[in-house]
């Protein structure tokens, strides 16, 4: 259960951080082949830190041409998302590449889209260590490193991480041997991955706070790490990793320290307070411009799923109050004001045409939701309040309702959200307006529906199904609704 909590707690970030005050021009000139590309998203450093989604975009022309400029005070990690360029990183492909850069580079940018990924390479100032780095796993891999290590003992978490990063780092000391990179982006590199795999480490260990008692080897080794790398320290702040690094601290201090309180944390749940008493633990381990930008991103991501948690408007407020030139306001404001219009929602008649079905308690199989409707076919949109891509899905339901009635389709939704949620699901298709049935799957319907999506027990979502009048399943894995919109249009 409280493995479950902290997960409440845990998320993506990246971390740029700036030393000097004089800010210089850095400018990335790019040119995409083999794929059209109308916009790249990068992110944007504000006072010398960046996150990936605290970003701009920039337009690209007609023969693949873009241009970015940074101003920037100091070392960043800049990432870059291409749509449909990822980039295989010896392990997987992942969506986004990130640069180490420095005021005042000027760089080309290379992008050519291959098969299943893209090649980057850059040319200019340290352009070997730059396009080595690309190709390294970024912070959008680091929690497929618990699955890498999963129930394997602290000692050998430690030992692994640590040959990975050896083995990353040598072929940069051969560069540093060799006179292929400055000594400024030597020390840059070997700090983001020591900050990296020892994120990499604590991530990882979660798997094994499951159990009745930590072992002492494993609080030994976590107070070690964060010892050796304190969050509440300017090293290392550079890092992308910095933020998850320090959020997963936070999160578990309490588990090694012995003191962690069950019912206090589940009264915190239910009383809505959970992200007021986090921000309360950070404010004790953190000080300076490090509770600055670890609270403005903390506040930013927990409206990442799009949860409309009202206990985030005071908090956002008691940060702009407390720091009224932060720079990442106008990213928290609009966001904040996504939460208060929610709330405005709600107290809005609900509509005749969103019907909640009666006795949904009781359906056990997608035959017996989908019976209902018999004589007429049926889109399914299985979904969940916790889930960000399907709620973005339910931008194009203008569009995509026309679609429903055109080609003649009952529309069903089915959550697979879990008890505790019941409110906020009913909460949630008032406030997208979802007109359709709606469903809050049972046990036994989720595990239909597993044996459905066909896929070692898996279930992913958003997940699209459709019937024909009979029930009988025509796509299993339907067209989701924006490509249905786009092949509408």
């Amino acid at each position: 259960m409280m493995k479950n909590y902290l997960f409440l707690f845990l998320c993506i970030g990246v971390l740029l951080s700036a030393c000097g005050e004089r800010e210089s021009q850095t400018v990335i000139s790019g040119r995409i082949s083999g794929i059209e590309v109308q916009e790249v998203y990068y992110s944007l450093p504000i006072d010398g830190t960046s996150y990936p989604y605290f970003r701009d975009t920039v337009t690209v022309g007609e023969n693949g041409e873009f241009t970015i400029q940074l101003a920037l005070s100091a070392p960043a990690f800049v990432t870059l998302s291409i749509p449909g360029a990822p980039v295989y990183n010896g392990r997987e492909v992942q969506k986004e590449v990130t640069l180490p850069v420095f005021p005042g580079n000027v760089f080309s940018l290379t992008v050519i889209k291959e098969e299943e990924s893209a090649s980057y390479r850059v040319t200019g100032e340290d352009q070997d260590a730059i396009n080595l780095y690309m190709t390294l796993p970024n912070i959008s891999y680091y929690h497929l490193y618990g699955r890498e290590f999963y129930q394997k003992s602290a000692e050998e978490i430690i030992r692994e991480t640590g040959n990975l990063k050896e083995q990353e780092m040598h072929s940069f000391d051969q560069l540093k041997e060799a006179g292929k990179i400055s000594s400024d982006m030597y020390t840059l590199i070997c700090m983001e991955r020591d900050i990296h795999y020892a994120l990499a480490a604590t991530y990882s260990f979660l798997g094994l706070l499951s159990g009745p008692g930590i072992e002492e080897p494993l609080k030994d080794i976590w107070q070690d790490i964060y010892s050796q790398y304190p969050p509440d320290d300017d090293k290392g702040m550079d890092s992308p990793a910095w933020f998850d690094y320090t959020n997963y601290y936070i999160a578990t201090a309490r588990y090694f320290t012995g003191d962690m309180d069950r019912e206090q944390m589940n009264r915190l749940y239910e009383e809505g307070r959970l992200h007021t008493y986090f921000l309360e633990e950070a404010g004790k381990k953190l000080s300076g411009k490090r509770l600055e930008f670890f609270t403005a991103v903390y506040l930013y991501v927990q409206t990442w799923q799009q949860n409309y948690e009202k206990e985030l408007i005071p908090l956002f407020e008691q940060f702009a109050e407390a720091y009224p030139g932060n720079k990442y306001l106008p990213f928290l404001s609009e966001r904040i004001e996504d939460i208060r219009l929610y709330h405005e929602k709600l107290t809005q008649p609900v509509k005749e045409t969103i019907r909640i079905m009666d006795e949904y308690e009781a359906v056990s199989s997608l035959a017996e939701a989908v019976a209902p409707f018999k004589g007429k076919k049926v889109y399914v949109d299985v979904w969940a309040t916790w889930c960000g891509p399907c709620k973005a899905e339910f931008a194009h339901k203008e569009a995509f309702g026309k679609w429903i009635k055109e080609n003649d389709y009952a529309l069903l939704y089915i959550s697979i959200d879990d008890d505790r949620a019941l409110e906020k699901w009913q909460e949630m298709i008032r406030y997208y307006d979802l007109e359709g049935t709606h469903i809050k799957a049972s046990s036994e319907l989720i595990d239909d529906l597993r044996r459905i999506y066909d896929r070692d027990g898996m279930l992913a979502i958003p997940w699209y199904i459709e019937l024909d009048e009979e029930g009988t399943i025509l796509q299993r894995h339907a067209t989701r609704p924006s490509e249905l919109v786009k092949q509408q249009l």
